[in-house]
């Protein structure tokens, strides 16, 4: 590297700001470590830490004007959101629990991750709440949405009672909509489940709130260029992203211990209906075909069906009611509910061919081949 080992030591602990390093020494610091094989990803996440420690620093200023602060600058994405929270007491980002471990332990005594102390964790959360106050109006809406989803990685009691008390009842379709979602995950990261099924059962009720849910989702894990506002999200039609990250990253939240499950489920289900084609292959795509079951299961529970897009009924065969059409086949990716008795009803999702059957009452389940609805409806009487 060619610089001392008290100056890299100096580094590692903060004594020394790596942020004060000229930008052109900084990148032929970053050109050596890949020449001494340091791992990808960990650069680019290094990346990041430099620009998440600039943000630190800039919150804990006394005097940053809501004009002046960077939060309100751009919309931040997973990577660095992951890295900014992490000395706030969030997890490890996700993309550096895969890595491995180093060959040789760091000199002494080291922390797991970055660490701030107590008096400047308590610092930060207080400054994410004036910043939140004082954001008032559409020209700082960002820096408020973004300070608020901040202060809710603050651990203390008040802190759910505080964000509800904050969001703002503005008049645009827009920023009610992600108030409402920033309420709701924050409160289920609390440990609270309503806010969030609230706002599936209401925000995600119809074609504009399915298609910013999933334009946010999709800007959050960096399927979207930079954005330096929320406008995208109001988009009338859901971007020309791919999917392949979202749908992975959904698939690892299928967990029933997940806070956000049943925000994951749906999204699934809205993103499959958009995005059938993620079905045909990849390890996300296995991991959803494995937990159909479970999924179509707390569908049942939750009673939370998406809406398709018009082109999808259309493509589906749908009647008025959104019921299929008897003798019609089914699309790749559609999903399917009819009753077959008096007390029963089915309901399934066509992946790959094949078509995951459940009873609504939990007594039955397979998996038949594409067939025409009515065959479904005969194979079913018979079992």
């Amino acid at each position: 590297m060619s610089v001392s080992s008290d100056t890299v030591a100096g580094w590692e602990s903060g004594r020394r700001a790596l942020t004060a390093v000229p930008v052109g020494q900084m990148l032929a610091y970053r050109h050596r470590l890949m020449r001494l094989g340091a791992s990808p990803a960990l650069l680019q996440a290094f990346e990041r830490a430099l620009e998440a420690d600039v943000l630190l620093a800039s919150a804990l200023e006394e005097n940053t004007t809501a004009a002046a602060n960077p939060l309100g600058f751009m919309v931040m994405q997973r990577d660095l959101i992951e890295v900014l929270a992490w000395p706030l007491g969030g997890q490890e980002p996700e993309h550096l629990r895969s890595l491995p471990s180093p060959p040789r332990p760091r000199r002494g005594p080291s922390p797991a991750g970055p660490e701030l102390t107590a008096t400047d964790r308590t610092h930060f959360f207080n400054k994410m709440r004036r910043a939140a106050e004082a954001a008032r109006g559409d020209a700082h809406f960002l820096l408020r949405r973004q300070a608020l989803y901040l202060a809710g990685f603050d651990d203390q009691e008040d802190t759910r009672d505080w964000l509800a008390q904050r969001a703002e009842r503005p008049s645009d379709w827009l920023s009610n909509w992600l108030n409402f979602r920033s309420v709701a995950m924050v409160s289920a990261r609390h440990g609270d489940p309503d806010r969030l099924a609230y706002f599936i059962d209401t925000a995600l009720s119809d074609d504009a709130g399915e298609a910013a849910n999933l334009n946010y989702w999709a800007n959050w894990l960096g399927e979207t260029p930079l954005q330096l506002s929320d406008d995208f999200i109001a988009a009338p039609a859901v971007g020309p992203w791919p999917g392949h990250k979202l749908l992975d990253h959904l698939a690892n939240g299928l967990n029933p211990e997940h806070g956000y499950i049943d925000l994951n489920i749906h999204s699934v289900w809205s993103l499959l209906q958009i995005r059938p084609n993620l079905l045909r292959s990849g390890v996300a795509a296995r991991t959803v075909h494995d937990r159909l079951a479970m999924l179509l299961d707390r569908r049942r529970r939750t009673a939370r069906p998406p809406l398709p897009s018009p082109a999808a009924r259309g493509r589906a065969g749908r009647g008025r009611a959104g019921r299929r059409r008897p003798g019609k086949a089914l699309g790749a990716g559609c999903r399917w509910r009819t009753r077959v008795g008096p007390s029963m009803c089915m309901s399934g999702l066509l992946v790959g061919g094949e078509m995951v059957l459940q009873a609504t009452d939990g007594s039955f389940s397979a998996r038949c081949v594409d067939l025409p609805i009515k065959a479904y409806q005969e194979l079913i009487t018979r079992r």
